[in-house]
């Protein structure tokens, strides 16, 4: 065992051999690496909307198939909402759930959303504007067959902004693939 010296009431590293050095700067490189390459695949939601707030990231292409029931990072089109948050956020990429997609049946009656006869979503009446009123919120009406490379992505939070409120989201506007961590 190596032994630790004291200097100035602080204890140091002990000596180290060379071949001993090099494995530690080779193990710390590569413990930076992999941390550096590990933070460029995680995203942090900022909002409660879903069960999860990280989420690890994997490349979407545009080839690759959608599933129901897994989480996205895309750019929604911006509507009067998403652009005033714009202006706070600079740019805006949303985390949401796929919960209908290409050839199921959506189906909307009131404030219900229904995939192939399940309901999905439930939308909501009204909301609290910036003066703490409270205004009628218009929601996104659809029935029929989801149109070949359309999503309607829902939060998993009742209060979450998602496709109930602004409608289907274009495939080619994912950018990753999500897998929730915590």
């Amino acid at each position: 065992m190596e032994k630790q010296t004291k200097v100035k009431g602080k204890f140091t590293l002990p000596s180290l051999s060379r071949t001993k050095k090099i494995r530690l700067i080779v193990f710390l490189a590569a413990l930076i690496f992999a941390g550096g390459e590990l933070s460029s695949h995680l995203a942090f939601s900022l909002s409660t909307s879903d069960n999860y707030r990280l989420f690890y990231k994997i490349s979407f292409n545009r080839n690759d198939k959608v599933i129901q029931g897994k989480f996205y990072l895309f750019k929604p089109k911006l509507n009067n909402f998403l652009k005033r948050a714009k202006k706070a956020y600079k740019t805006i990429i949303l985390i949401k759930k796929a919960s209908c997609i290409y050839p199921s049946v959506l189906t909307v009656k009131g404030y219900n959303f229904f995939c192939d006869g399940k309901l999905i979503a439930v939308a909501k009446k009204t909301y609290y504007n910036k003066y703490n009123k409270i205004v009628p919120l218009s929601h996104f009406v659809y029935n029929g067959q989801i149109p070949k490379g359309k999503i309607f992505f829902t939060g998993s939070n009742k209060n979450s902004y998602d496709s109930r409120y602004f409608g289907f989201v274009d495939k080619n506007r994912i950018l990753y693939t999500a897998r929730g961590l915590f």
